[in-house]
């Protein structure tokens, strides 16, 4: 990949929730990838001559929870561009599927800019409309189990 890119362009952005996860920062950074903080995100980036990140595009969360008496929603808002998605929709649906029809699971897709800015959210979980989380941090089955009984203890 480096090499593709090199003398096309002045540096290249390391997929960051990768590169912060289980050792992968080191990784990175054997191939000359270094950390750049810019408005509190960090990324590891390899450069090739000078450059400056562009401002991060903000959307406004638009998010409205879409409530359903008598059971427990779960909205998540991926990007198939993310390469923890495929994992935590799997386990996701696996999981809301042992619950039964007590679970309604709602699964929007963000790849399209009109998306995006209809939700103004992305990669994250909602369950209940109030509890959130990375879709990075629902890989484990347990983790996923205990947030939703959470939400039918406090209704």
């Amino acid at each position: 990949m480096v090499e593709a890119v090199r003398g096309k362009c002045n540096g290249i952005v390391g997929a960051y929730e990768i590169a912060y996860s289980q050792g992968l920062q080191g990784f990175f950074t054997k191939f000359g990838f270094e950390e750049f903080e810019s408005k509190g995100i960090k990324k590891l980036v390899k450069k090739f001559g000078p450059f400056e990140f562009p401002e991060p595009v903000r959307y406004e969360n638009r998010y409205r929870f879409p409530p359903v008496p008598g059971k427990v929603v779960v909205d998540t808002f991926g990007r198939s561009l993310c390469p923890s998605a495929p994992l935590a929709l799997l386990t996701l649906r696996e999981v809301c599927r042992e619950f039964g029809d007590r679970v309604v699971l709602n699964e929007y897709c963000v790849d399209e800019r009109q998306e995006l800015e209809k939700h103004g959210v992305e990669g994250v979980t909602y369950f209940n409309g109030t509890t959130s989380k990375y879709s990075y941090e629902l890989h484990r089955k347990e983790d996923v189990r205990e947030i939703l009984k959470k939400c039918f203890e406090t209704g």
